[in-house]
């Protein structure tokens, strides 16, 4: 007996062009989701199950990265050496100021989650959390925008 169900959206000819696509365009994978009319578990799916899917989101993603470092390369031209340049905007200030944070046994800087800050401040830090997930990429990749590679930790 065969299983009946849906046919699947996935297309191999156009669906890995149009991840590339949109992952190059600094989308989230939700929103890349969105724009495929796919839930987001079943990006996730298809990343495991077609390998040119997921080599084209890593190459989409890595083009973004680029652009990103960019940007805050050419931001940062004019400031101090390997500083961040952040819009004058209080609220992001003020969120990224008032992060609660504490030192682990082995020495590890574990800061407070979210849901917490969310908790404590009676609104979500949506504002900190965008300059922080902004540089996560930039983490995983072992730099940060400057001169050459900067290392994460010398640079926090």
């Amino acid at each position: 007996m065969s299983r009946a169900g849906r046919k699947s959206k996935y297309d191999p000819e156009s669906t890995p062009q149009l991840a590339e696509e949109y992952a190059s365009e600094l989308l989230t994978d939700a929103q890349i989701s969105s724009k495929l009319g796919i839930h987001v578990t079943t990006f996730m799916e298809w990343q495991k199950k077609h390998a040119e899917f997921s080599l084209a989101v890593k190459r989409g993603k890595a083009v973004a990265n680029e652009k990103l470092i960019s940007a805050m390369q050419k931001t940062a031209e004019g400031y101090y050496k390997d500083a961040i340049a952040l819009p004058p905007d209080d609220e992001l200030l003020s969120e990224l100021a008032s992060v609660k944070y504490k030192v682990d046994a082995r020495g590890a800087i574990q800061i407070e989650s979210k849901d917490e800050m969310r908790k404590r401040l009676g609104h979500s830090p949506d504002r900190a959390d965008a300059v922080v997930l902004a540089f996560a990429n930039l983490e995983r990749e072992g730099y940060i925008a400057g001169a050459g590679k900067m290392y994460v930790s010398e640079f926090f």
